[in-house]
């Protein structure tokens, strides 16, 4: 009797298993998802990762990994993904450390993530659970991120992410669809994966484009509590696996972040979480000209670099982010105190352009 239960529970268990696979394989499109790669070619890494670069689209379009190798000498890979919060910054640099024996790891410490994400987000979460190896964490993840429902549409993907003409979605992933290095399906009209994470954006930005902010800065809670819970999570993790933590800032477009209220409150909140965790925040969007330049043509739009802007801030934070590193740099010698000092003693193009224009109409 007990061996008959025992045999009817494991022909369920692969009959469950089978079917799975199977609506998973006709319906799910895993094929024009871009975190599916970025979490494949972490996992198939030749060598090991020895620098990990976490955050959300800045950091998707605004570190290009081979350049950064090019500076550092080292391995570096970009595993940010869009919209990824501080809890999915931690789960995947868990997932990382599982694999590869990682020295460095800078997190991207934009307020458009830490100032408004208050509790999980799903939809962000699931674009890199659905494509981490089973483990414990995995589910602990997937759990956290929505309970029993998310726990099913982890089982059962399609339902996040399918599309009703499957045909195509199954002639490609019976050819080319996981083939390594194929990435024209996960391309778009205006970006473009270039392997390792990093995500070209196209465009140039012009001198009179809009540039209002899109932050919304809470001055009562401008680093929020969520934000500094996983925060914290992350800075354990790296201590316990002797890992040098840096929180840093992508750069945005000058005359945007002129325009933002609050953003001093912002930063000034990061850097206390900083000194409070004794660890290093290095915010680009402060920097001194000589060490990190950012022109206009630089930016796809006013947050967003293009591939020439990534290029050329990629190579200018290793430069410094190196040097910073082995003492030839102080914080002090790269950073301004504060925005306003920034914005009086060193504005970046977009600001000039804007108190130029101002002035011809005075």
């Amino acid at each position: 009797m007990l061996i008959r239960k025992i045999l009817r529970a494991a022909a369920f268990c692969l009959t469950f298993i089978i079917l799975m696979y199977t609506i998973n394989f006709i319906f799910w499109d895993d094929i024009h998802a871009l975190s599916r790669l970025t979490m494949s070619e972490m996992y198939n890494y030749n060598g090991n990762i020895d620098t990990v670069v976490l955050g959300s689209s800045y950091v998707v379009h605004g570190f290009n990994p081979k350049i950064a190798d090019e500076v550092s000498g080292a391995h570096t890979y970009n595993a940010a993904t869009k919209l990824q919060a501080p809890d999915g910054s931690y789960y995947m640099l868990k997932e990382i450390i599982k694999h590869h024996k990682v020295s460095t790891v800078y997190i991207d410490c934009n307020n458009v993530i830490m100032s408004q994400f208050k509790s999980v987000n799903y939809g962000a979460n699931s674009i890199i659970s659905v494509y981490m190896k089973p483990s414990l964490d995995k589910y602990r993840f997937v759990y956290e991120s929505g309970g029993g429902e998310a726990l099913l549409k982890n089982a059962f993907p399609f339902l996040i992410r399918k599309k009703l003409n499957f045909i195509p979605i199954i002639k490609a992933k019976l050819t080319d669809g996981y083939k390594p290095g194929n990435y024209r399906y996960v391309n778009l009209d205006d970006e473009e994966y270039a392997g390792l994470g990093y995500v070209i954006k196209d465009g140039v930005m012009k001198d009179d484009d809009n540039y209002e902010s899109i932050w919304d800065i809470d001055p009562s809670e401008p680093l929020t509590e969520f934000s500094r819970y996983n925060l914290k999570r992350i800075a354990d993790l790296c201590r316990e696996n002797n890992i040098r933590l840096v929180l840093m800032t992508v750069p945005v477009a000058s005359e945007m972040v002129r325009r933002t209220d609050n953003v001093q409150v912002y930063i000034d909140a990061v850097q206390a979480f900083a000194d409070e965790n004794n660890i290093e925040y290095h915010n680009y969007n402060l920097a001194r000209s000589r060490y990190c330049l950012m022109k206009i043509s630089d930016y796809s739009d006013k947050e967003h670099l293009n591939d020439t802007g990534a290029a050329n801030f990629t190579r200018q934070f290793m430069q410094t982010e190196t040097a910073l590193a082995n003492g030839t740099l102080t914080k002090a010698d790269v950073f301004y105190d504060s925005i306003s000092d920034k914005m009086e003693y060193d504005p970046g193009e977009s600001v000039r352009y804007y108190r130029d224009l101002k002035d011809k109409h005075e």
